[in-house]
């Protein structure tokens, strides 16, 4: 196990047939529901989720249900969250603006397919160990667990705009 949250278990596995190493997420029950309704927006929400092509965000490869329950296979990071980076060494005013810009970006990006993350944390950014926090494609959101979908044709969300301008803000500095 890779870790336990609010939204469920976290395992790394082997993809054998494309060998490599993936993530699989096991939601709580009570995040997912038992009846064939709450089963439905899962999936719903998942196949919204699935359709996220973005540098920053953890693509999900997979939706599935398993004896009932269902799990969700995903981009294994290597690497810490950005909450035990922050405990480990912490970040200077320049690398906390990029960082900043980048999340913006990767959930402004989202909110525009109509996918909205319900736990946005230090605990679900996850930074890659390879030395340049915010070289390339080293931050990775982790979007997929706990997303809804909105109304896409419904107007932004003062969280969404807030977002929006946000990043607008990080990128001018």
């Amino acid at each position: 196990m890779l870790g336990e949250g609010a939204f469920g278990s976290v395992f790394k596995a082997r993809d054998t047939e494309l060998d490599r190493f993936v993530a699989i997420k096991i939601p709580r029950p009570s995040n997912v529901g038992t009846n064939l309704q709450d089963v439905e927006r899962f999936l719903r929400e998942a196949r919204a989720v699935s359709q996220l092509r973005f540098p920053s965000i953890i693509t999900l490869h997979e939706v599935a249900i398993d004896n009932g329950k269902p799990y969700l296979v995903c981009d294994f990071v290597e690497g810490v969250t950005l909450a035990d980076h922050l405990t480990a060494r912490g970040l200077s005013f320049t690398e906390s603006a990029k960082l900043l810009a980048e999340v913006a970006d990767a959930l402004q990006y989202a909110h525009s397919l109509g996918v909205v993350h319900r736990d946005v944390k230090p605990s679900n950014i996850m930074i890659r160990p390879d030395g340049y926090l915010l070289d390339g494609d080293t931050l990775k959101v982790c979007i997929a667990p706990l997303a809804r979908t909105a109304r896409l044709n419904s107007s932004p969300t003062r969280h969404e705009r807030d977002c929006d301008n946000f990043a607008e803000i990080c990128r001018a500095r």
